[in-house]
């Protein structure tokens, strides 16, 4: 089977009426009929595409708390030490 390679020329243009074809769309309607089955070597080569190029991935930090903690500062530095002591929440 020969290899077709596309470009995003080759592809159709995207108008609203594709654009909602393509969101109603499930994974079962794909057709992979044309791609081999990959083989156990392909499998065992294999790598995650974001540790080949981790300038493509970019971390997303997540909230550890609910409420955010108050930096300390050399003003505020004897207030948060206290507050801390007592379980008190600093704004």
């Amino acid at each position: 089977m020969p290899i077709v390679v596309k470009t995003l020329n080759d592809l159709p243009p995207i108008d609203e009426q594709r654009i909602k074809k393509l969101k109603k769309m499930q994974d079962k309607d794909i057709d992979f009929s044309d791609m081999p089955a990959l083989t156990q070597e392909q499998l065992a080569r294999f790598v995650p595409a974001k540790l080949l190029n981790r300038s493509l991935f970019r971390h997303v930090k997540k909230p550890r708390s609910a409420t955010p903690r108050k930096r300390a500062t050399r003003g505020n530095l004897k207030q948060l030490a206290e507050n801390s002591e007592s379980g008190k929440l600093v704004k």
